[in-house]
């Protein structure tokens, strides 16, 4: 495990390594390096407009570190927080973090069409992340400079009213009494207030410092795991449809082509019906007729591209297939069983030749009672022939197996079909496709 790892840090070192040298041709980076570093020119007029590319050196920290992020999902891996210097923490933890949740490597790896869209998405949430936080943070900035600049000027105490002075001399009532007395301690305590914050403005200090700095990263935290949120809310679905039409069809690339790339908040990844899938496969295994008549569908196409297919035997009365035959020896497979004398292994012979000894007659008898059997050890060489009557079983086996001839299938879903009828024929247009 632990070389594992070190495996992988060496090679995470070589590859950030390469892409440095590559950003460090020119000193002002353009399309064309970007292009180099597996940044589409989409992506570096994206990493342009960031609020915070500001001058060279976030631009070409953010490119390198948007090189990684692509070169790493490219590979089905994903990148470590301290691997990159941008987007700000916390978002780039939370992103990462995201991503591991929808299993988004083995996906970006599988299918290189669905990285584009994911990147663009990326690079959206970031420039949101970003302006959404310098407002903020200049919010916060716009709140200190009032707290400094102090209240404003307060008006002057009015005269004591005519009505509070005593009639006998202006000399206090025992009522006035008291309040003087409040007022001075009021007086005390504000100037005891006073004191202090002359103190800590000498020193430097402010008592709301450390508040508002909380303050901001709770805000940077709340901002990124809401954003991440919604984000995981759109493709979450869009993942699990996407594995199941993996297990459904070969080949879903074409399904995730588009004018704008992959839609994870749209499009018809979001529709309901691939959560169906699982339960239509099921159901078709349980009738092995159908699938055997979907898969004799359509004009044979003869030989094609080895693949995976279901494999083929001679069967006399079914449709024209490919086969595998002795009759076209193309190539030798390994050793089986035969009684052909050209294929047969030394072995064998070795038998024949001792016969002509008077005391080794017996191995004569041996020797032919094997060749009537068709039990001589021998090569299999066998090749593949085409136009031959065979049958299609349920072993897969790599074969030259084209696809076949198109197929035109019409799908009933009236109210006469509800029901059990619907979902066999909704599995049989599944094997169809």
């Amino acid at each position: 495990g632990e070389e594992g790892e070190e495996g992988e840090e060496g090679e995470s070192r070589n590859s950030g390594d390469s892409l440095a040298q590559v950003l460090n041709q020119r000193e002002v980076p353009d399309a064309s390096i970007a292009k180099q570093m597996g940044v589409s020119p989409e992506l570096f007029e994206a990493v342009m407009d960031l609020p915070g590319t500001t001058d060279v050196r976030s631009m070409r920290s953010r490119l390198l570190s948007l090189a990684r992020w692509n070169a790493k999902l490219q590979k089905g891996t994903l990148p470590r927080p301290e691997e990159l210097t941008w987007p700000e923490e916390p978002f780039r933890s939370k992103f990462i973090e995201t991503l591991r949740k929808l299993g988004m490597a083995r996906f970006t790896q599988k299918h290189p069409k669905l990285l584009g869209s994911l990147m663009k998405q990326f690079m959206q949430l970031a420039k949101d992340f970003e302006i959404e936080a310098m407002q903020n943070q200049d919010a916060s900035e716009d709140s200190k400079q009032r707290k400094n600049d102090g209240p404003p000027p307060s008006s002057s105490p009015s005269e004591t009213p005519p009505d509070m002075e005593s009639e006998e001399g202006g000399g206090p009532t025992e009522g006035n009494e008291g309040m003087e007395g409040e007022d001075g301690e009021g007086e005390r305590n504000a100037s005891d207030d006073t004191e202090v914050k002359m103190e800590d403005a000498a020193s430097g200090e402010s008592p709301e410092d450390d508040t508002e700095e909380v303050g901001d990263g709770d805000f940077a935290e709340e901002l990124a795991q809401k954003m991440l949120d919604k984000f995981e809310e759109d493709w979450a679905p869009a993942m699990e449809a996407l594995e199941a039409a993996e297990e459904a069809f070969d080949d879903v690339d074409p399904l995730i082509e588009g004018t704008e790339g992959f839609d994870a908040a749209q499009s018809v990844w979001h529709h309901t019906g691939w959560k169906q899938l699982a339960s239509l496969r099921k159901k078709l295994e349980n009738l092995r007729e159908l699938r055997d008549l979907v898969r004799s569908l359509g004009r044979g196409g003869g030989k094609g591209p080895i693949r995976r297919a279901p494999q083929q035997i001679f069967q006399t009365g079914m449709p024209l297939g490919v086969i595998r035959s002795e009759e076209s020896p193309e190539e030798t497979r390994g050793l089986t069983r035969s009684g052909d004398l050209s294929r047969m292994l030394p072995i064998e012979a070795r038998l024949l030749a001792s016969s002509r000894r008077a005391e080794n007659a017996v191995s004569r008898r041996l020797f032919m009672a094997r060749r009537a059997e068709r039990m001589l050890l021998s090569y299999e060489r066998a090749g593949w022939v085409e136009d031959q009557p065979s049958r299609v079983t349920d072993r897969l086996e790599l074969r030259p197996a084209s696809e076949m001839g198109p197929i035109i299938v019409c799908l009933d879903t009236s109210a006469s079909m509800m029901g059990p009828r619907e979902t066999v024929a909704k599995s049989l247009t599944l094997e169809c496709m």
